[in-house]
């Protein structure tokens, strides 16, 4: 019998209300002589929530290798997407994780397959096993499993199988080709619409198999759990990664923490670094499985506009600042009635010289170092976009921690008025799939904030409304490719439309 590695994360008991699945597929499970160019549909038993994205990774798999034009029916029931595909080819669509309208789950996944040709090829084979709990809470039940084509590295795999496991946690993958494979495990066990092991979903990454003219049997996997990351951790590894790829008089030009909790863990760090005398930039991020980095040629003139910072590895450690910031009026904050029933809560932190960032208004002594802490409830408008409708802000002694400034944003407790346009640069920048992109009025105007792609093509409107005297937030939950993206904001006041504003920021999505 084969053990396989396998990473499982502590979990949170869920609740079964306003649970969907799927009733039927087009083409049906195990349909042949599919046409090259065709529409796949799910159905599922009740509407869904469709301000959230539905994108490959996030919310399915599949081995179909075009990039599929997608919609959904009027009652919010039907996706369906547009492919091409390829003669005498087996396809399948695992569907793991959609958030209902209606609140709830989508607690078992779908698996279907179909072909191209006339009938399903008899040199194909099985990959079966099962998932155990190994002594953890966690259930193998209704959990996925996929057949990666290379070993886990953090980015979605291309997988060239899928399955759902039945009660017992047992799986079989089917038509399988013959090569080496590796298995991966995941299940979204608290039902939030997503498969996200910084927030406890268990995953499980398994020892290669090989497939070689035969059936494979007995690949078993067993759950442990892992802690989350911590700011500690992440200074280590992202500093480590830094020293690895870049020269010693490399200067750190921005610190942050994306999605951050109550204890000061983050789903993801980032960082970035300059070179003197060159236009050399690295952005490192490190997120649950590991530190990417990615370096460019050209630099950015915002990132020039933030001073070095030198004080890093001395830094007080986010899990304190954090704890400061929710004795002093987060917990209450996190913990209230959303001021909209459709916001959802979002924590971001920034460590360095803060002046010219989104805390720069909070800032009396721009010589010394901060770190900046945001809390924030925000309104998902479509699938890509969102803005927030509350935050409350917290700035902090670099090394000591210490609390020096709290203050609501919201309702300008004590926060002037802009006295000028401005629209400010993105973050995190990299980003990966969200960023957020804040921008100041100085009087009622109406506002729109879109995004282009290198060819001046539009991607995404992400605001087109009347603002209010005030800094206000968006937030860009990318459905593109990989690349540098323009986002372009113009504006004109409600009362004197000669007060016209139109700027312009470059930002960069790394898949």
């Amino acid at each position: 019998m084969r053990i396989c590695t396998v990473v499982v994360f502590l979990l949170i008991a869920c609740m079964a209300y306003g649970q969907v699945s799927v009733v039927s597929t087009t083409p049906a499970h195990a349909t042949t002589s599919v046409p090259l160019l065709t529409t796949v549909s799910v159905t599922f038993s009740a509407a869904i929530d469709t301000t959230q994205s539905f994108d490959i990774g996030d919310n399915f798999f599949t081995n179909v290798t075009t990039a599929p034009a997608q919609w959904w029916s009027a009652d919010r029931r039907t996706i369906s997407f547009s492919v091409v595909l390829q003669p005498s080819t087996v396809y399948f669509l695992l569907i793991h994780s959609v958030k209902p309208a209606a609140g709830g789950g989508f607690p078992v996944p779908y698996c279907f397959y179909w072909t191209t040709s006339a009938t399903f090829p008899t040199n194909l084979h099985s990959v079966s096993g099962m998932i155990t709990s190994g002594g953890s809470p966690v259930t193998p039940d209704n959990a996925i499993v996929g057949l990666g084509a290379t070993p886990f590295s953090g980015d979605t795999p291309e997988f060239i199988g899928a399955a759902v496991t039945n009660a017992l946690g047992q799986f079989t993958v089917p038509y399988v080709p013959d090569g080496t494979w590796y298995p991966i495990a995941a299940k979204d066990a608290d039902l939030n619409g997503e498969i996200d092991p910084s927030q406890g979903d268990p995953v499980a990454f398994g020892d290669s198999v090989t497939v070689s003219g035969a059936d494979v049997s007995g690949v078993v996997l067993q759950f442990f759990s892992i802690e989350p990351i911590r700011f500690a951790a992440a200074r280590d590894s992202i500093t480590a990664t830094a020293a690895a790829i870049l020269p010693a008089n490399r200067e750190l030009r921005e610190f942050n923490a994306w999605q951050v909790d109550s204890t000061g863990a983050a789903k993801e760090f980032g960082a970035i670094f300059t070179v003197p005398g060159s236009w050399l930039k690295a952005e490192i991020w490190l997120e649950t499985f590991g530190a990417k980095a990615e370096t460019t040629s050209f630099g950015s003139e915002w990132i020039y506009q933030l001073r070095p910072y030198t004080g890093l590895a001395s830094a007080a450690l986010l899990d304190t600042v954090v704890a400061r910031a929710e004795r002093m009026g987060g917990r209450e904050f996190r913990r209230q009635v959303p001021p909209d029933p459709n916001t959802h809560f979002v924590a971001y932190a920034r460590l360095g010289a803060l002046h010219n960032t989104e805390f720069g208004w909070m800032i009396s002594d721009t010589s010394q170092y901060y770190w900046g802490l945001q809390y924030t409830y925000q309104i998902q408008v479509t699938q890509d976009s969102s803005y927030s409708v509350g935050w409350k802000l917290f700035l902090a002694n670099a090394t000591t921690g210490q609390i020096l400034l709290v203050t609501d944003v919201d309702d300008q407790n004590g926060a002037p008025v802009p006295a000028s346009y401005a629209l400010g640069q993105n973050y995190p920048n990299p980003f990966n799939p969200a960023t957020t992109i804040t921008f100041s009025v100085p009087t009622q105007s109406r506002v729109s904030i879109e995004v282009f792609d290198v060819l001046g093509q539009k991607v995404a409107t992400l605001v087109d409304d009347i603002r209010t005297a005030g800094t206000h937030q968006t937030v860009w939950k990318a459905q593109v490719p990989s690349g540098v993206y323009f986002y372009r904001m113009e504006a004109a006041g409600t009362d004197a439309p000669s007060h016209r504003f139109s700027q312009v920021g470059k930002m960069m999505l790394v898949r």
